[in-house]
This record gives structure tokens, sequence and C-alpha cells, in this order.
């Protein structure tokens, strides 16, 4: 028995959820070189600005905004990711193939991050932003495939209501 034919969707929720909070991570530690930790802290989400106001080097600043960009992409990609998993464990899709979807979103996520963080210039925008639609298209995946099971499911037998 394979290692992706068990099933460990659903522990990719919350590996999600850590790489999110990565690139904040590293924003805490690149803006608090500049400003004392207790204002960050006091005022985490003027952080960013108040770093803009003080004498950091405009890279980090720039990378301080990217860092916070990220994080809060983030929190919005979650959401949607969140759903196709459910609705994949929900439908019991194929483990295997639902495994391999989810690890295209987070290895998707991790690059999506890398290059947010380390762009600078519209190249690397653009190549984040196919990044970004290629981690939204195997959660459609997921949910299309999800809604293709069911149906598959409930033509073959009645509604149980």
């Amino acid at each position: 028995m394979s290692f992706l034919n068990t099933p460990l969707a659903l522990y990719t929720i919350p590996a999600a959820w850590i790489l999110l909070m990565v690139p904040q991570v590293q924003r805490y530690s690149i803006i608090t070189q500049h400003l004392p930790a207790e204002n960050v802290m006091l005022a985490p989400r003027s952080a960013v600005e108040n770093h803009a106001k003080s004498k950091a080097p405009r890279e980090l600043v720039e990378k301080a905004v990217r860092m916070q960009g990220a994080h809060q992409n983030g929190y919005e990609v979650l959401p949607i990711y969140i759903g196709a998993v459910l609705a994949a464990t929900y439908s019991e899709l194929d483990n295997y193939t639902v495994n391999l979807a989810c690890l295209a979103f987070l290895v998707s996520r991790v690059i999506y991050n890398y290059i947010y963080i380390n762009q600078y210039n519209t190249t690397w925008a653009n190549s984040r932003t196919f990044v970004w639609f290629f981690g939204i298209c195997t959660t459609f995946y997921l949910y299309i495939a999800s809604c293709n099971q069911l149906r598959a499911a409930t033509a073959t037998s009645p509604v149980p209501w």
C-alpha cells in the first residue's frame, strides 16, 4: 500500500495554514531589526507602515510589504482550498488523486510565496500569477471531481432523503 493511497488530505489543511504564516514570521523578523519588538506587537497591522517611516533600507521595507502581501493572499485562498479538501473527502474521491492534488497545491504555495517575496520585476510577477493560477486550478479540480463523483453515486442509487 502506497503512502499516497492513505487518506492524508485533511492533514494538508493545517500545512496550508502554516505555509501562509511563514511570510508573516519572516516579515516580523525583518521589521524587528529596525523597530522595537514591543512596538510591532502593540500595533502589528501598522508595523509595515511604521517600518517604512523608519530609517530601514528601502529594499527591506519593500520586501516586508511583499511578505505581508503573500501572507494576505494565503488567507484569501485558504477557504477555497479547505472547501475543496472537504468536498473531496466527503465525496470519497480516490485518496491517491486527492493527495496528489493537495500536494500540488502545497508546492504551488511554497513556490508562490518564494516568488512573491523575492520578485523584483514584472517577469517574476507574471510567474507568480501563473503559479497562483495553477494552485487555484488544483482546488477547482477537486471541486469538479467531487461533484462528478457525487453525481455518479446518486445516478446509480436513490438519494437517501
